[in-house]
C-alpha cells in the first residue's frame, strides 16, 4: 500500500480504496483527568488527608482558593470602613493595606508559596515544573497578571473550576499551581 500524497493531489479512487483506516488508533483518556497528579517524594506532613501516598498532589478547589482571597482582602475592610467617617484616615489606612498585600503577595508567597489566607487554608503556589516557591519578582508579576482574571467579567477566576490542573489564566501565564496540603 503507497503512501497518499500530503497535498490532496491524487484523485486515484483505488490509492483511496487500499488504504485500510481501521489501522489508525487514537490515544484517547478513558475518563476525565482527575485533580491528582502523581509526582515524586513528598516530604512527611503528618496533616496531609493522603499521607499514606506520599507521591500524590492535590490541586487546590475553587472553594480554597476563594476562601483564601477573603481571608488575604479582609485587611482592605478597616480602610472602608474608615474612608465612611474620614477621608484622610481612610487614605492612610488603604495605603496600609496596600502596602502589606504587596508585601504579602510577592515576599511572603514569593518564599513560601502561601499568603496569609493561603496558609489559613492550607494552600500554596508553586512553579509548575519545579514544584518550588516561584520567588518575589514571579509572584508580584502573577499577581498583576490576576487582572487579565478579572477582564471578561471574571471568568479567569472562574477558569480553575474547568480546568484540569484548576489553573487561573495567570496561573497559565506563569507556569503556576496551586495545590493544597
Amino acid at each position: 500500500m503507497e503512501p497518499l500524497p500530503i497535498d490532496g493531489s491524487s484523485s486515484d479512487a483505488s490509492t483511496l480504496a487500499a488504504w485500510d483506516f481501521e489501522d489508525f488508533e487514537m490515544d484517547l483518556p478513558d475518563e476525565t483527568p482527575s485533580a491528582q497528579v502523581i509526582v515524586g517524594p513528598w516530604p512527611d506532613q503528618p496533616d496531609r488527608p493522603d499521607r499514606d501516598r506520599p507521591d500524590v498532589l492535590t490541586f487546590a478547589s475553587w472553594r480554597q482558593r476563594a476562601l483564601a482571597a477573603l481571608i488575604d482582602a479582609a485587611v482592605f475592610l478597616p480602610a472602608a470602613i474608615a474612608l465612611a467617617f474620614s477621608t484622610t484616615v481612610g487614605l492612610v489606612l488603604l495605603v496600609a493595606a496596600v502596602a502589606f498585600t504587596a508585601w504579602q503577595v510577592c515576599r511572603l508567597q514569593g518564599r513560601s508559596g502561601q499568603t496569609i489566607g493561603k496558609n489559613r487554608v492550607g494552600i500554596f503556589v508553586v512553579g509548575e515544573a519545579s514544584l518550588a516557591p516561584i520567588g518575589v519578582r514571579r509572584s508580584g508579576l502573577r499577581q498583576l497578571a490576576h487582572g487579565i482574571d478579572a477582564a471578561l467579567f471574571g471568568l479567569g477566576y472562574l477558569w480553575p473550576l474547568w480546568d484540569t490542573k484548576r489553573q487561573t489564566f495567570a496561573d497559565q501565564l506563569f507556569s503556576t499551581i496551586v495545590l493544597s496540603n
